[in-house]
């Protein structure tokens, strides 16, 4: 009777570690499960996260460069390409300069008027530093320019090439003096920005109201690699045009 007791007991552990071992599997997989699931979701995360700034920070490039050129002057409008700036070529950086009226160089206040016209003292300038993802907004006097304030010419290319130098530092301080003239305010506007292009349209289409400038705005932001190592983005494009109210 007591051999038969002893074989229960030993049966019954003997079952006990076998349960134990299947609990501790579905115990792992579950655990690898969820962890999946988490990775996913965290991925699912980073993706929408880097969506909405790609497009935040198009957004915000296009915005206030529209506002400020749709108050500006068509024939003051200058576009630098950037096959003409230099460096990579495959790096799009074009740089689009436009007279402005507004009293304060952050585009506040309101607009200089001379004899019932509105006055326009000096430049703005877009542009996307080569080498970098960010977009800045650089107000520019310009020597000789403009030579009626009432009536502004485009900057000239070989100037304005002046206020692009790559070795000039982002944010300028105030007055701070080039060759043809001096940079009075510099400010970051967009970061993120795999390119921003400019493209003026034929100025006789004016006349019938067609938009002058083309704008279209590119940023990316890394969301990792594939598998052959190559790097993948999370992609925003706009594209927009505009037509300044003064001509």
């Amino acid at each position: 009777m007591l051999i038969n007791i002893k074989q229960i007991k030993e049966d019954k552990k003997a079952f006990t570690v076998i349960e134990l071992l299947i609990v501790i599997f579905l115990f792992g997989v579950f655990l690898s499960a969820i962890g999946t699931i988490c990775v996913q979701g965290i991925k699912a995360f980073h993706r929408s996260r880097n969506k909405l700034v790609t497009q935040q920070e198009a957004q915000l490039a296009i915005d206030r460069l529209c506002r400020e050129l749709n108050e500006s002057y068509e024939p003051g409008i200058a576009i630098k390409k950037s096959y003409d700036n230099g460096g990579d070529p495959n790096e799009i950086w074009d740089a689009i300069c436009f007279p402005t009226s507004r009293n304060n160089d952050d585009a506040s206040g309101t607009t200089n008027m001379k004899y019932g016209k509105l006055e326009w003292n000096r430049y703005v300038v877009y542009f996307k530093k080569m080498g970098t993802k960010e977009v800045y907004r650089r107000v520019i006097q310009v020597t000789g320019h403009p030579a009626n304030s009432l009536y502004p010419e485009a900057v000239p290319k070989d100037k304005l090439e002046y206020f692009l130098k790559p070795s000039y530092p982002l944010s300028c301080p105030p007055a701070y003096s080039v060759s043809s003239g001096s940079i009075t305010d510099d400010r970051k506007i967009a970061k993120e920005i795999y390119s921003i292009e400019f493209d003026l349209y034929n100025p006789s289409l004016v006349n019938v109201g067609i938009p002058v400038v083309h704008i279209t705005v590119d940023a990316r932001v890394k969301q990792g690699t594939d598998a052959n190592g190559k790097d993948i983005y999370e992609q925003t494009v706009l594209t927009t045009d505009v037509k300044p109210a003064n001509n």
